[in-house]
Parts: structure tokens; C-alpha cells; sequence
């Protein structure tokens, strides 16, 4: 047994064994909720497809901060630093996207030390949020974007949004209910159930994200999943990063800012 699984309170520690044995192929996955579908499904876990801003303290703190992530966000025109999204196309392949950037702060643990020094209040921010994983970034959507239904890797994390510079006619579906973005205010969703966007709009739709680990997770389960080297899930969280192409960041024009 894994020192970690010592102190884990035996739900929690027959929690981890059974996502550890469906990882390896050694257990089959238990029936998800309809329209949830993850690579990675940890069993055990609430499963809904919207979770309440409310129900997270931190989020006070993002959205009375709207102003100052906002204004750095803006201090960002027409600097490098934005990297194309990279779209799995199947297994092995990926698509380079023009419809869709990110900012990283952080992904998958690393974190993009120029992009912190150019947004150090956004940056703060961030750090400060308790069981915090994946990714952290600034998502820009251009107009007329659509984003195909398709499911996150894992319910063991959910997503937040903090609109930022939201215009008419953007919307996202997860699950069966479609939401909008509101400029200073956090949506919160699981995006192992499916999920899609639409940006009709004249204008990009920018938002910060933030994955965060699942409530339901004890302390001691995340310590363990942060733990974990040797699982397919480790690689998957490794591949994350290493599908970033750092070598072409790029600008985004003044016409990615107007309303």
C-alpha cells in the first residue's frame, strides 16, 4: 500500500483503489450519469452537471476582484504571449485552432512564469484559491466560434469561468441546461458531462479559468491524485502540457478587445 493511502479514511481509500484499478484496466467503470462520459471517472463523487458559485468562498474573491483582473487582462493587447488551443483529434493528433486562445498561468502544475510577472494581481488571485489543479488561464473566444460537444477527461476536477469581457449572443450548454457568461460573476461546471459553446456574437468572449478539484474529494485524496506518477491519469496530466506549442505565441490584435 502507498504511504499516502495510510491516513486515508477507508470511503476515501476504497474510493481511490477502485479508480486506481479502473485506471489500469483491472475493474470496468461504473455507469456515469447520463450525458457524463470522462476518460477518468472517479466513482463516488456527486455528479451534477452546474455546481453553485455560492457554495465556494474564494469565488467572493475572484468576482469582487473583476476590475483588477480585467484591467490586466486589457494591459495584455498587443503583446505576445497567447498560444493556440490544441483540439485532440483522436488519439495521437491534435488540431491547431485560430478561433480559440489561451493565456496560461498555470497548466497541469507548471507554471508560465512571464505570464504571471505581467498579470501579478491576477496571479495572486489564483495562488490563493484552495485545491486549485489544471489549468488557470485567460480563454479567448473569437466570434462566430463554435465548440463541438465533447466531454472533459476527468469529474474528479470541475471549472470555473469568470466572464470578463462578455457580448450578446454567447452561450454554453452543459448537460441539458445552456447558461451565458456575465461580465464579473463565475460560472461553475462539471465538463465531464457534455458540453459546447457558441460565440454569436460580433465580438471574442474572454473568461478566466480555473480548474479546482472536486468537493467531494477528501484533502487526503487529492494529496493522493497529486501524487500519482506511474498511471495512465499521470500521463494524461503530463501530455497536457507537453501539446503546448510555447514556440508561437501570439498577439492578439486590438480588434480581439473591442466590444
Amino acid at each position: 500500500m502507498n504511504t499516502f493511502s495510510k491516513s486515508l479514511p477507508k470511503n476515501s481509500l476504497e474510493r481511490l483503489n477502485e479508480f486506481l484499478r479502473i485506471v489500469k484496466g483491472l475493474q470496468t467503470r461504473p455507469l456515469a450519469q447520463p450525458g457524463q462520459n470522462p476518460d477518468f471517472f472517479y466513482p463516488g463523487l456527486t455528479a451534477k452537471p452546474w455546481h453553485n458559485a455560492v457554495d465556494f468562498e474564494w469565488i467572493q474573491s475572484l468576482e469582487n476582484s473583476f476590475s483588477i483582473i480585467k484591467n490586466e487582462l486589457l494591459s495584455l493587447c498587443d503583446k505576445r504571449g497567447f498560444l493556440s488551443y490544441m483540439q485532440p483529434e483522436n488519439s495521437d493528433s491534435y488540431r491547431e485552432r485560430t478561433d480559440w486562445f489561451q493565456y496560461y498561468f498555470y497548466l497541469q502544475g507548471r507554471k508560465f512564469d512571464e505570464n504571471c510577472f505581467q498579470c501579478p494581481e491576477t496571479t495572486k488571485l489564483i495562488e490563493a484559491i484552495p485545491r486549485r489543479t489544471g489549468v488557470a488561464c485567460f480563454s479567448a473566444l473569437s466570434p462566430n466560434t463554435f465548440i463541438e460537444p465533447h466531454y472533459g477527461p476527468t469529474n474528479a476536477r470541475i471549472k470555473c469561468h469568470l466572464g470578463l469581457k462578455i457580448p450578446l449572443g454567447c452561450s454554453i450548454r452543459v448537460g441539458d441546461e445552456t447558461r451565458t457568461w456575465e461580465e464579473g460573476k463565475c460560472l461553475v461546471f462539471d465538463d465531464s458531462f457534455e458540453h459546447e459553446v457558441k460565440i454569436n456574437a460580433t465580438s471574442s468572449r474572454i473568461a478566466l479559468i480555473v480548474d479546482v478539484w472536486h468537493p467531494d474529494l477528501t484533502d487526503d485524496e487529492v494529496k493522493a491524485l497529486e501524487s500519482l506518477e506511474q498511471t495512465e491519469f499521470a500521463q494524461y496530466i503530463q501530455e497536457g502540457w507537453r501539446i503546448v506549442d510555447e514556440t508561437k505565441p501570439h498577439i492578439l490584435t486590438k480588434d480581439w478587445w473591442t466590444e
